[in-house]
């Protein structure tokens, strides 16, 4: 079963659309520039749903439910700004994660 968290369950408020013409809605994740920004929803919404999809949650509900996922977000804003490539954003996450 595929983890439901969608743009209604966000705490922040996000852009929807592309600012310039390098950036494409339509494309997200990885093949969007290996940036992501964190104003817009588009790019965030896909890199909770794979970060939580992606992982073994222990202790873990019998499935992450939106919590989980909001406290993704949280820390996606909390992450360093220098940070701004989906691994090193990952990679933090992973660090910070009982901290948080």
């Amino acid at each position: 079963m595929a983890y439901q968290f969608t743009s209604k369950d966000l705490q922040y408020k996000y852009e929807w659309k592309a600012k310039d013409e390098g950036d494409n809605p339509k494309i997200v994740g990885f093949p969007d520039r290996n940036l992501l920004n964190r104003g817009e929803g588009y790019e965030v919404l896909p890199f909770i749903i794979r970060f939580v999809e992606g992982h073994t949650w222990t202790p873990s509900p019998p499935y992450p439910n939106v919590a989980t996922g909001q406290k993704v977000e949280r820390m996606i804003h909390a992450c360093p700004g220098h940070l701004r490539i989906h691994k090193n954003i990952k990679d933090w996450i992973l660090e910070n994660w009982k901290t948080q």
